[in-house]
């Protein structure tokens, strides 16, 4: 059997952000996340698309 290697929580908000941008683009939006989140990409893009 193939063994499914799952996507790392970050990848996924960066994935899921701009995917909310596209379908919201003028809904205001506030992103919160746990100490996993603060990574300086991650911050980046929120601050850029949101």
């Amino acid at each position: 059997m193939e063994e499914i290697k799952q996507d790392c929580e970050i990848n996924a908000s960066k994935r899921l952000i701009a995917k909310f941008r596209e379908r919201y683009p003028r809904l205001p939006a506030r992103i919160i996340g746990d100490s996993l989140y603060p990574s300086i990409g991650l911050i980046e893009m929120c601050e850029e698309k949101i």
